[in-house]
C-alpha cells in the first residue's frame, strides 16, 4: 500500500517545495512581499486541487488494487492514506515558501512534529484497532500517518498565522512610537 501511496505523493507534489522555494527566493530578493503571498496562495490552491483530484483517484482504485493484492478488505487502508496525500501536498507548498525565505526552522520542526505524531498515533491506533483484526490494525497505522501529516500541516499554518500577526503588531508598535 505504501509504495503506491508514495508514487501518488511524488506524482502530485514532487518538486513542489523546490519550485516554490526558487520563486519565493527570487521575489524575496526583489523585495516583492506581495508576490510572495501570491505565490504561496496559488501554490496552496494548486496543491489542494491536485491532491484532492489524485486522492479521489487513489480512493477509486483502492478496491481493485486490494483485490489484486489478494485481500479486498485492504481498501480501507488505502482510504486511510487519502487525507495524508492532501496534507503532504499542502505541507510541501508551505515548506517551499519558508525555504525560499531561507528559514529552515519551520521545515525541520514540522518534520519532528510529523515523526513524533506518526510514532505515537500509529502505535495507539493500531493497538486500538487490533481487536478487530490485523487489517484493522494496519488501517490504524495508516490513519496514524494521516494524523501526523495533519499535525505537521497545522504547525506550519499556525506558525504562518502567528508570524503574520506578530508582523502586524510590530507595525502597530512602530506607528505608535512615531
Amino acid at each position: 500500500i505504501f509504495p503506491i501511496y508514495t508514487f501518488f505523493l511524488i506524482f502530485v507534489s514532487g518538486g513542489t517545495s523546490l519550485g516554490i522555494s526558487k520563486l519565493v527566493s527570487v521575489e524575496t530578493q526583489k523585495g516583492n512581499a506581495k508576490n510572495v503571498k501570491t505565490i504561496l496562495k496559488a501554490s496552496l490552491v494548486l496543491m489542494l486541487f491536485l491532491s484532492v483530484l489524485f486522492g479521489v483517484i487513489f480512493a477509486i482504485i483502492s478496491i481493485p488494487l486490494a483485490v489484486l493484492q489478494g485481500e479486498k478488505k485492504l481498501y480501507i487502508c488505502y482510504l486511510a492514506l487519502v487525507p495524508a496525500l492532501v496534507f503532504s501536498s499542502l505541507i510541501s507548498s508551505l515548506k517551499g515558501c519558508y525555504q525560499g525565505k531561507q528559514n529552515m526552522l519551520p521545515s525541520g520542526v514540522s518534520q519532528i512534529v510529523e515523526q513524533v505524531l506518526k510514532l505515537v498515533f500509529s502505535l495507539l491506533l493500531s493497538k486500538f484497532f487490533m481487536a478487530k483484526g490485523v487489517i484493522s490494525a494496519v488501517f490504524g497505522v495508516f490513519l496514524g500517518i494521516s494524523v501526523s501529516e495533519l499535525g505537521a500541516l497545522l504547525y506550519l499554518f499556525v506558525r504562518l498565522f502567528f508570524k503574520k500577526r506578530n508582523k502586524n503588531l510590530e507595525k502597530v508598535e512602530l506607528k505608535t512610537e512615531k
